[in-house]
């Protein structure tokens, strides 16, 4: 993969920046660091989805559908953390279980983007094909979460960290697939920005839920917080610096090509 040099300094500087700003956020004392943390924490994917949706920008790019879909992603996980910092504030009902239901559907678009196989993106009925079983896996899961919510206490958290943790390592796993199976330059620079994504945000949904939130039993507006940022903005680092416009990668091989189109859909 070829890098961008003019944006180095750009990107790497937003990131950081961004980074750098959450930490001052949470340490302050002279305004609410939950609320402002849990601000940072909401622009963080949007700034993600901002960056996605300006890489599908053109009309005929074979990815423009990918992109979008990553966009929408992102958003929904903004609804869902919203949505939190709504429930810690005392306005809406803890009850509900709207956060979690945001969280769930964020998977939604990014399983859209990572069942289908590039080579296979050019098929609607395929793509109908595979929509159709993500979205009901989605329902299922709802209907898991809204069972889980029944149970209440230690079994209730430990029941949504679990589902989380399954959901995050199949997420990292699909895009890792399909980063070595691309064969064409843009659906490399895509599945790249989604393999470092999954893979940092899987790590820091394992630390910080289990660590963090079960062990410490500490809420919004720690410097923990400040983790949750990271892999979007790696995201943003590695989608704005990948060049789409790169030779084309070496071909991998029919075995890798085969087992990578035939795995998301299995599961």
């Amino acid at each position: 993969m070829r890098i961008i040099r003019p944006r180095a300094m750009v990107a790497c500087g937003l990131a950081a920046g961004f980074v750098l700003l959450h930490l001052l956020a949470v340490s302050q004392q002279r305004f609410d660091p939950m609320v402002l943390s849990y601000g940072m924490q909401v622009l963080a994917p949007l700034v993600a989805a901002s960056v996605a949706w300006w890489q599908g920008r053109d009309p005929g790019m074979v990815t423009r559908t990918r992109w979008r879909l990553v966009a929408l992603a992102f958003v929904l996980w903004a609804a869902g953390m919203a949505t939190s910092l709504c429930i810690d504030l005392a306005a809406c009902d803890p009850d509900s279980g709207i956060d979690i239901a945001a969280y769930v559907l964020y998977g939604v678009p990014m399983l859209l983007v990572l069942a289908t196989s590039p080579t296979e993106w050019a098929s609607p009925l395929i793509r109908v094909i595979d929509a159709a079983m993500v979205v009901l896996l989605m329902v299922l899961i709802l209907v898991n979460t809204f069972q889980l919510s029944n149970m209440g206490g230690d079994a209730l958290l430990s029941g949504y960290i679990t589902m989380f943790d399954a959901e995050n390592f199949l997420l990292f796993l699909f895009a890792s697939l399909r980063l070595l199976a691309a064969a064409d330059s843009r659906s490399r620079a895509l599945y790249a920005a989604l393999t470092i994504y999954t893979g940092i945000y899987m790590a820091v949904a394992v630390y910080y839920n289990h660590q963090v939130v079960v062990a410490q039993g500490l809420a919004a507006g720690t410097r923990y917080d400040v983790m949750v940022a990271v892999p979007f903005m790696a995201f943003v680092l590695v989608a704005l610096l990948v060049d789409p416009d790169a030779p084309a990668p070496r071909p991998a091989a029919p075995r890798l090509l085969r087992f990578a189109a035939a795995v998301p859909p299995f599961f």
